[in-house]
């Protein structure tokens, strides 16, 4: 499967059910497929800009 899908699998699924613990874990499956090179540096600055959002987004909901 495309890191692509499933990183905005896993970035929907955060924003559904959000936990810091899967938060840590989508973060680490970026970067791994950052270093892996399968991400370039903009998808990688993508992909962390939609967890941020849904972390504020949670944090505001508190």
């Amino acid at each position: 499967m495309s890191p692509h899908v499933l990183i905005g699998e896993a970035i929907i699924s955060l924003d559904e059910r959000y936990s810091l613990r899967a938060d840590k874990r989508l973060e680490a499956l970026i970067v791994s497929h950052f270093t892996a090179g399968t991400l370039d540096a903009d998808e990688f600055k993508h992909y962390c800009e939609r967890v941020r959002r849904v972390a504020e987004r949670r944090k505001e909901a508190i």
